[in-house]
């Protein structure tokens, strides 16, 4: 019952003991604090006046999951101040052992705009898919699910910071040199390299956080999460589809190795059966 706000006081009370040390600075907390402002009299409402169980857990949620999200990004830059040496020399040489070259893959669908676009849009639909995931267990009343549902991702993101500590990687575009500001996607090697390499302390903001895990991909873990939870609902098969092309994107889209996208399926299935058990 109270697993998840522990484990999301213990996010925040590292980052803030992290952040110090680290000398890692953010601003724009903002708009967070105003969504949380607007929506608990909402929540009281219909906790209260009138008794909407629907509402109530939906708003909730969407409040638990703008905590995380802003707590798990802020570690995720911490953990990136480490600076251990990166792996991508040995993600290379398994990428090609098991037959897949990414250079290539990447360069195909960069040359054909429509498939880059494509797979650009399903990349991009991890926060619509939180809010109908809230929304479809709320509807049917399943509190449980939308508490394991968050208690994996929380548990994924300490499992991909303890991996991404110990074995840090830059990711392809830095790997093949492929990053600069006509890249989309690529920005964040520039951000990775700053923590990594340079002198604190660093401001960034809220607004405008990146992904820096390569190994592990996070979005992989989301995808496959997303797609269990649904499992013996008609939402499935549609939450199914739709994550199987955004872990096709993940590769060309958001700067992955196929090592990235196993090992984060591994890390689904390390966190979700924990969750399941714990929750």
């Amino acid at each position: 019952m109270f697993l998840v706000p522990f484990l999301i006081l213990v996010m925040a009370l590292t980052d803030i003991v992290g952040c110090h040390f680290a000398g890692l600075h953010f601003t724009g907390f903002a708009r967070p604090f105003l969504i949380g402002l607007v929506s608990a009299p909402i929540a009281i409402f219909y906790s209260f006046l009138r008794p909407s169980k629907i509402i109530v857990e939906a708003i909730l949620y969407v409040q638990a999951w703008i905590l995380f999200s802003l707590l798990g990004s802020i570690q995720t830059y911490l953990v990136c101040t480490v600076g251990w040496p990166t792996i991508d020399k040995t993600l290379i040489t398994l990428d090609r052992l098991a037959g897949f070259n990414w250079t290539v893959f990447f360069d195909f669908v960069r040359s054909h705009s429509i498939l880059y676009n494509f797979l650009a849009l399903f990349y991009g639909t991890l926060l619509v898919q939180i809010v109908i995931n809230i929304l479809i267990f709320s509807f049917y009343g399943d509190q449980i699910r939308n508490k394991r549902m968050l208690l994996s991702a929380i548990l994924s993101i300490f499992i991909s910071s303890f991996i991404v500590m110990a074995y840090p990687s830059l990711g392809p575009f830095y790997a093949f040199g492929y990053y600069s500001k006509d890249v989309p996607g690529s920005e964040y090697v520039y951000t990775f390299l700053a923590l990594r390499d340079s002198v604190a302390p660093h401001t960034f903001s809220l607004d405008h956080m990146e992904g820096l895990y390569s190994f592990p991909s996070y979005h992989i873990v989301l995808a496959i999460i997303f797609t269990y939870y649904n499992r013996g609902l008609r939402s499935f098969y549609p939450f199914a589809v739709v994550n199987c092309i955004m872990a096709i994107s993940t590769i060309p889209i958001g700067g992955h190795y196929l090592m990235d996208i196993l090992s984060g399926a591994l890390v689904a299935c390390m966190a979700i059966p924990l969750a399941n058990k714990l929750a």
